[in-house]
């Protein structure tokens, strides 16, 4: 893949949403997480709420990646976020809940997953970060789940935060 072909977009257009649930489909079927559907889409009732955004990564205009980002602020009334559900019992993830962050999930790709496409769709979640003035930068993805289903898991998150003295890393 030439990387000078390679865009990135926010999927507000019907085609393009329908792209991202077709890629995620492919993903998660091919990984076992979920079985076939007929109309081979897959979406959840989080992509309906106003503070999760998808975005979609093409070559050339083919769909080929996409990552979904949530954005927690309780000032703005959202307060939801996938990783609530695996960490929301931990005191380190509870903390910074009431603060505010940005989340990456739902991240798929087509066939052979791509390091160069990968820090662009990541790319994203710093980016949504700086526009909605969140504090933290969240990875809820439990030890285990690269390949396969994100499950429950109690494992602590890893959490990151910016600030005007560089980026520190912290284990919940």
């Amino acid at each position: 893949m030439n990387t000078n072909t390679f865009t990135c977009k926010l999927a507000t257009a019907a085609r393009d949403l329908d792209s991202v649930y077709k890629i995620r489909h492919e993903c998660y079927l091919r990984n076992g997480s979920i079985d076939a559907r007929p109309d081979a889409r897959f979406s959840d009732t989080v992509d309906d709420l106003p503070n999760h955004f998808s975005f979609l990564g093409c070559d050339r205009g083919a769909p080929l990646a996409t990552v979904r980002v949530s954005v927690v602020r309780p000032d703005l009334g959202w307060n939801q976020a996938p990783s609530c559900k695996v960490f929301g019992d931990h005191p380190a993830f509870r903390r910074m809940q009431a603060g505010s962050f940005s989340e990456a999930s739902r991240l798929c790709f087509g066939e052979q997953a791509r390091r160069d496409v990968l820090f662009r769709l990541i790319a994203h979640l710093a980016a949504v970060a700086e526009v909605h003035g969140v504090r933290w930068l969240v990875s809820a993805v439990p030890d285990g789940a690269v390949g396969s289903r994100a499950g429950g898991s109690a494992t602590p998150c890893r959490t990151v935060r910016a600030d005007a003295r560089g980026v520190a890393v912290r284990d919940g």
